[in-house]
């Protein structure tokens, strides 16, 4: 039921990374628009806290502005459908439209924050059965 809420609780998330990741962004984009015209399919990523994270200090006390810079690269280029903190719990969700669920656990492979243990995830595959619109809340870092 946690990840269900975490999911309806969906808020735009952080704030590139390397031209190396850029580009491999950009090309999961351009695959993901051409297999997924016509599906809901997309992957929920679970982030918690990892074996690096420091014990006592709030999320705003991590070093997360990597993890938030590849977040954003993400949404910039159209792999991150929505992501944020989570609210009652350490951690965060993101939402990715890519064409696979092993595309999604490379993103995850490429994560700063699991690279360094700041954050352990979870990926699953999620199909949008029902939906807004748009999601009715104003994003905290909106795309430029």
């Amino acid at each position: 039921m946690k990840i269900l809420t975490a999911i309806a609780l969906l808020g735009i998330a952080f704030v590139g990374t390397s031209a190396t990741s850029s580009d491999k962004m950009e090309t999961m984009a351009t695959e993901t628009a051409t297999t997924q015209e016509d599906t809901n399919t997309v992957y929920a990523a679970i982030y918690r806290p990892g074996p690096a994270w420091l014990k006592g200090k709030s999320m705003a006390e991590q070093n997360l502005r990597p993890h938030g810079l590849y977040i954003k690269q993400l949404r910039d280029t159209g792999v991150l459908v929505a992501g944020g903190p989570l609210i009652e719990n350490d951690g965060g969700l993101a939402v990715f439209r890519v064409a696979s669920l092993e595309d999604a656990r490379a993103i995850l492979a490429s994560d700063p924050a699991i690279n360094s243990g700041i954050f352990e995830a979870d990926v699953q595959s999620w199909m949008i059965a029902f939906a807004e619109r748009a999601f009715p809340v104003k994003a905290l870092y909106p795309q430029e």
